[in-house]
């Protein structure tokens, strides 16, 4: 996680969008738990969580997403569809 606040450090980052797939979904989740000022909006792809009780998770602009043609790794089975989602989540999340 250290690397991840420097990097956002070095480029002057104070809330990033993050985006994670497969794992990486549960790295980013548990880095916008651990560092929720430096997260803008988060994308969790193809991922599964489940946070402890002790720290429970509120994302109240959250939204499930199925890409169509797709499996795990829709970024690469569905390119496209993907990259519609994800920007349209984005696009309606800065608008708010």
């Amino acid at each position: 996680m250290e690397k991840a606040v420097s990097a956002l450090d070095a480029l002057e980052l104070v809330g990033a969008d993050l985006c994670g797939l497969s794992w990486g979904s549960l790295v980013a989740l548990r880095f916008a738990i651990d560092r929720p000022e430096r997260v803008s909006r988060l994308v969790l792809a193809a991922g599964f969580a489940s946070p402890s009780r002790s720290r429970p998770r509120v994302l109240p602009k959250a939204r499930f997403e199925m890409i169509p043609r797709a499996g795990h790794i829709a970024n690469l089975d569905n390119p496209d569809g993907f990259n519609r989602a994800v920007a349209a989540f984005l696009g309606e999340a800065a608008a708010t």
